[in-house]
């Protein structure tokens, strides 16, 4: 069988970062360069139950418990938070150990091998703490096609991502991180509680 188009080797073969070799520090001067207002804008999810998670059932955290161990009448005092829940809710990395097809993952190393109950010795999310400081493009692909929030299964395509971006008058650099507007969000917080893999574009 004719294997499908990937970049393994491509930055040697004990790579373990992938594309995020295309952030070199000249992109990060650039990005660096580009800020004007200084404005924050949280990309986060809310954590605790009602909020999305891509592995419950109904497609909502359900499991989520915290705790906080207080030094009561210790002076100075301390709050130690523990927190348990669905790591596949709200935002989150996936690292390129998640995903692996005949046993193997990015860069060929063996899942078997490299991935067990203690963690990915290889392809873990870990090697990308260091990385990811880069331009942002928010690319609108629900006003590109004229609608407030895209069809479930809508199908976007490179030419989508091409022709939103020629609307934007923006054009994307080696290295920049693409975040992608659905307007899917809405739909879920807006509708209440729906089914996750039927409803999801």
């Amino acid at each position: 069988m004719e294997q499908a188009p990937n970049n393994w080797s491509k930055w040697g073969p004990n790579d373990q970062v992938g594309t995020l070799n295309y952030i070199t520090p000249d992109v990060i001067v650039h990005a660096a360069g580009l800020v004007r207002q200084g404005k924050v804008f949280n990309l986060g999810l809310p954590i605790g139950p009602g909020h999305p998670c891509g592995t419950a059932r109904d497609g909502r955290i359900y499991r989520y418990m915290i705790s906080t161990a207080q030094g009561a009448g210790q002076s100075p005092g301390v709050a130690e938070d523990h927190l348990f829940g669905e790591v596949h809710g709200n935002s989150h990395w996936d690292g390129l150990a998640h995903y692996h097809v005949d046993g193997l993952m990015y860069n060929g190393f063996d899942a078997e091998e490299w991935v067990n109950w203690n963690g990915a010795r290889r392809d873990g999310v870990h090697h990308a703490a260091d990385k990811i400081v880069t331009r942002g493009l928010l690319i609108d692909i629900a006003a590109f096609k004229g609608v407030d929030i895209l069809a479930p299964h809508t199908l976007i395509t490179v030419s989508d991502i091409e022709g939103a971006l020629e609307r934007q008058n923006v054009g994307a650099r080696s290295g920049d991180a693409i975040l992608i507007y659905t307007g899917w969000m809405r739909t879920w917080y807006e509708q209440g509680k729906r089914v996750f893999w039927e409803g999801s574009p």
